[in-house]
């Protein structure tokens, strides 16, 4: 997959979670526009399958899930799904699936990420899975009321109240992060912005020589959504910061507390 870097770089700044949308049913160029890229991902990653559902999604998402408050109006929605015995898949639906919300998000489509608290057999329903295939996360897609309603301030301010660690803070073995290279800089404060669940941030990053490494706070597992969902997430934008800067490298998965691995090429 190729990445567009100022015009992701851009959308990742922008994006916002959004639950109240215009229930306008979306253009079928930029509809064809996703679904063109989506099959480009399907494609480059074994067993992964994200698929855009053109949809009302009131009967998916009702009353009030969770952290994630009451979602509705939305024309479409997008299904990440994978294989289960994939090694990686849940990194792998993170990346993937956060490199069509930013291209949603430049398309001025809001979405936002759900997870385990959505009425899974009505899904179900619309995606023929396999056997081996697991509903991982969808995300509601169309165009966002134009302000955000009292509920989503309200939820943003319940969610904020759990404040965005500092960067500097997340980095495990390193104190000054104005003496790395300009990539370095713009990558980590890149990943910085990434979206967690209930905004959590659970990765931590490590400084190599020409590498970055996205590791987990801890290994303690979370049903609702998976932390290392959210590294994938952290990753792509990772990658956009470092392309944005004008540095390309490439991913490695690693084993147990440590995620994976990004190296200047």
């Amino acid at each position: 997959m190729k990445i567009p870097a100022a015009r992701w770089y851009q959308a990742l700044k922008e994006r916002s979670s959004r639950r109240q949308f215009y229930s306008k049913i979306i253009e079928k160029p930029k509809i064809k526009q996703l679904n063109d890229l989506i099959e480009k991902i399907n494609n480059d990653f074994d067993d992964l399958r994200i698929i855009l559902v053109q949809k009302n999604v009131e009967e998916i998402f009702t009353g009030v899930l969770g952290s994630y408050g009451k979602i509705s109006g939305a024309p479409a929605y997008l299904a990440f799904v994978g294989r289960e015995d994939t090694p990686y898949m849940e990194e792998k639906i993170g990346y993937g699936g956060e490199a069509v919300i930013l291209e949603a998000t430049a398309l001025e489509l809001g979405t936002c990420w759900v997870s385990g608290t959505f009425k899974a057999e009505a899904v179900l329903a619309d995606l023929d899975l396999k056997e081996t295939e697991k509903l991982y996360a969808i995300s509601p897609l169309g165009y966002p009321e134009e302000n955000p309603t009292i509920s989503e301030r309200i939820l943003k301010t319940v969610i904020s109240s759990k404040k965005r660690m500092d960067l500097d803070k997340l980095i495990i073995n390193k104190k000054d992060l104005e003496e790395e290279p300009e990539w370095v800089k713009t990558a980590l404060k890149t990943a910085h912005l990434a979206p967690s669940a209930v905004n959590r941030q659970p990765w931590r990053f490590k400084l190599g020589e020409n590498s970055i490494t996205i590791q987990l706070d801890t290994e303690e597992k979370n049903e609702e959504r998976s932390k290392n969902l959210d590294c994938g997430i952290a990753m792509l934008h990772l990658e956009v910061g470092s392309l944005k800067a004008g540095v390309s490298g490439s991913w490695k998965y690693l084993e147990g507390k440590e995620v994976a691995r990004f190296a200047v090429e």
